[in-house]
Formats: structure tokens, sequence, C-alpha cells
């Protein structure tokens, strides 16, 4: 499933989730939200602690950025599972594919794993999710049509760009956005094409609006 790279205790790490539940309904899954509603807390598990087959989010550790030793961890129930690095410095993760909708939401950590509910008041769920900030405002993408907007990161204060017109999408398959440098933002997308997922790769540079448009 989608995952994306992000930096931790001097560490290369890449979160990428297990599609399982496409393969059988025999899965860990009911069993992590159990977990979750009894503690409150997103545990992380060993691939075999809970009962059923792994399924969910997962992560590989690298020292160098080309080697990675996958962990055989689950740190959250979402397949396609986004975690990026929050502007307080705390790890974040957004539920998407695999769990259901009121299970969704954007989580919070000081760790890799042990993630709280932050804000539940998400306005949808989906696929390859992509969070990012730009001057202290808040974006939010998921798979083919979805994107909302937070102008100062409240619980709750997302607006839903995909029902205004307000998205960035203009033909491409779940986008991606990254910082880069001189404070810009530039967007990765694919086209899609009649032999379906991945197909060319299209890169464009974002441009902001003073009323965060």
């Amino acid at each position: 499933g989608t995952g994306t790279p992000f930096v931790r205790d001097g560490k290369f790490h890449l979160a990428y989730g297990l599609h399982t539940s496409r393969l059988t309904n025999e899965t860990c899954s009911a069993a992590y939200w159990e977990d979750f509603k009894a503690s409150g807390t997103m545990r992380t598990f060993k691939f075999g602690e809970l009962p059923g087959y792994p399924a969910g989010a997962t992560y590989a550790t690298s020292e160098d950025g080309i080697h990675f030793t996958p962990s055989e961890t689950l740190i959250h129930p979402a397949e396609n599972p986004t975690v990026y690095t929050r502007t307080d410095g705390r790890l974040g993760l957004i539920g998407s594919y695999g769990v259901a909708w009121d299970q969704r939401g954007l989580y919070v950590s000081d760790l890799i794993g042990g993630w709280t509910l932050y804000d539940r008041e998400v306005p949808f769920i989906g696929d390859c999710p992509c969070v990012f900030d730009w001057d202290s405002r808040h974006y939010l993408i998921q798979g083919f049509s979805r994107m909302a907007y937070n102008s100062d990161g409240r619980v709750g204060g997302w607006v839903d760009w995909s029902q205004t017109g307000n998205d960035v999408y203009d033909g491409l398959s779940v986008p991606m956005v990254a910082e880069w440098s001189g404070d810009r933002r530039i967007l990765a997308g694919w086209l899609n094409h009649p032999q379906g997922w991945g197909g060319w790769l299209v890169l464009r540079e974002l441009v902001q609006n003073a009323d965060g448009t």
C-alpha cells in the first residue's frame, strides 16, 4: 500500500501498508481496533502478536537511506498510511484505506507508534493521503478527487475543497506534495491511462494565493 518516507532520531524510515484485507478476511484489524478502543492509544504490535494475519501500517528503517530493514511491527490499522513530521516536531498519521468512517482522523505521536487521535473531524477518508503545511496553513489530499483545507490547524477546522472546486488535481491521480527550496511546494501525480495504475508522472509547482487557495 501507499507509504511515505520520513526522518526520525537521525534515521531514515519508510512507512507503508499491508493490503492483507484484499486477500483474506482473517486479518488482525478487528482486534487492533478493539485494543485501541480499550486503551485509547494505537499501540504497536510485532507481527503475530494479534490474532489474524498482519494488516495495516508498518515501516522499515535505514541508516543510509539506501538499505532498509523491515521492522515487522504494526503501528496502525490503516493500509495506506501517511506518516509525516508536523510543524510542532511530532509525527502525524492520517487514517486511510482500511479504516471505517467512524475510525477516520488525524493521529499524533512522539514516537513511531503509540498514536493518539488528535482530530476526528476530517471530512473524508480515501486512498493515498498527503498532508502538507504552507505558511501556517494546512492541506489534506486523498485519492483521486478529495482535498481539504484548514486555515490554522485547529481541531475540526477543515473545509472540504472537493465541494468548492479549489482542489489541485487538474487531471492528476493520487498526487503528493513536498516542500522545496525557497519555501516552494512541488506536486507530483500521474495521469490516468487505460492500463490502470501508475501512468505518466507529472511534476507541477503549486502557487499559494493570499486567501490560502
